[in-house]
């Protein structure tokens, strides 16, 4: 079922970003607004009211003939004018008008907005953002859902919160993974031919030597489900890791997942997005764990991911071994519990370890 979205918020929102987001991730058509407007306003400089009623016409044009060929098209505006409640009524003739708004504390969307490289053809003074901003504030529609995006940008989070959104809709919202390749690994989406191999690794006493038991394959099945669903929710998650012919067999071959997840469970770390990876018993002592590891810390940071971390319990010496190969750092005053280990039990403990996001080197 087609989906039209305006996403409405003041500048520093996030709102291009989500949209950038929406596009990459679940296949949407972004309206480029911003770049109509200056277009607009190039072609037509002195007759601001003019030039307004005009692009208000234009950037609606373009959303519902971008409509009839994909399923799901958005568009942001910041602010508002004479001309914005005729702009949305127009866009609601379409049937499918969904309006979210997108929002963060004024500070938080000062920073965001004055942060933008100097390149960024949006960039603004402060007193140019307070105008701005202050006619955003002055927008009175009535939305659909409000996406709180004062926090971190928590990339998983984020795509699943709007995957729901798109679902209610329509079910039939797909994330779509991202491959990853690696000299002698291949990261992807899973298939019913995943199955049984991973059953038996899940079911193989050493593989599971630090999890509470071994799997049945009714419970490898559904943990194969989850991670699926997830994927699909998300576009990135747990990927299933095939090595290359030549690898460990003449042809590719299953041998396990690594990726990223958010814990469910409740700990003082927590929100946070965690790298894991289980291969099976062939794969181990190849380096294999630590190149799907890196390939996804890779893909993690370049999301947006501020920090990313793991943890196990510290008798599992080859995953902290991995862990330190990788750079990350153990915080032993965030060691913990594990809440979902009975008490007593020797593999409630664990342990963190940290890697933030590389920072990037300033511009000259």
């Amino acid at each position: 079922m087609p989906q039209l979205l305006l996403l409405i918020g003041p500048k520093g929102a996030g709102k291009t970003r989500i949209a950038a987001l929406l596009a990459h991730v679940f296949g949407a058509y972004a309206v480029p607004v911003e770049r109509m407007w200056r277009e607009r306003s190039a072609r037509t400089p002195g007759d601001g009211r003019s030039s307004a009623r005009e692009c208000f016409d234009e950037v609606a044009d373009h959303a519902l003939a971008a409509l009839a060929a994909n399923e799901l098209v958005v568009l942001d505006t910041t602010g508002a004018s004479e001309h914005t409640a005729a702009f949305v009524e127009r866009l609601a003739r379409s049937g499918v008008l969904r309006i979210v708004r997108v929002a963060a504390p004024t500070e938080i969307c000062t920073e965001r907005a004055l942060a933008r490289d100097a390149t960024d053809p949006l960039r603004v003074t402060p007193e140019q953002l307070a105008a701005i901003n202050l006619v955003a504030s002055r927008v009175s529609l009535q939305v659909d859902r409000t996406f709180d995006n004062a926090g971190l940008w928590r990339e998983l989070e984020v795509r699943g919160w709007w995957a729901d959104f798109l679902r209610e809709r329509d079910p039939s919202v797909r994330a779509t993974p991202r491959e990853l390749e690696t000299e002698r690994l291949v990261l992807r989406d899973w298939s019913d031919a995943d199955l049984a191999p991973f059953a038996a690794l899940n079911a193989d006493p050493v593989v599971m030597e630090h999890f509470p038991a071994p799997l049945t394959r009714d419970e490898s099945d559904a943990l194969a489900g989850r991670i699926r669903a997830d994927l699909a929710r998300h576009g990135v998650g747990l990927f299933a890791v095939e090595a290359k012919a030549g690898t460990i067999a003449e042809s590719p071959c299953f041998v396990g997942f690594c990726g990223l997840s958010v814990p469910s469970f409740e700990a003082p770390f927590l929100p946070a997005v965690e790298i894991g990876w289980r291969l099976a018993r062939t794969a181990w002592g190849r380096g294999l764990a630590t190149e799907a590891a890196r390939a996804c810390l890779a893909h993690g940071f370049s999301l947006g991911l501020p920090e990313i971390v793991s943890f196990t319990s510290p008798r599992n010496t080859r995953s902290i071994s991995v862990m330190e190969k990788l750079g990350m750092t153990r915080d032993r005053a965030a060691d913990f519990d594990h809440p979902r280990v009975p008490p007593g039990h020797p593999l409630r403990p664990h342990v963190l370890y940290r890697l933030a996001a590389p920072r990037v080197a300033a511009k000259d």
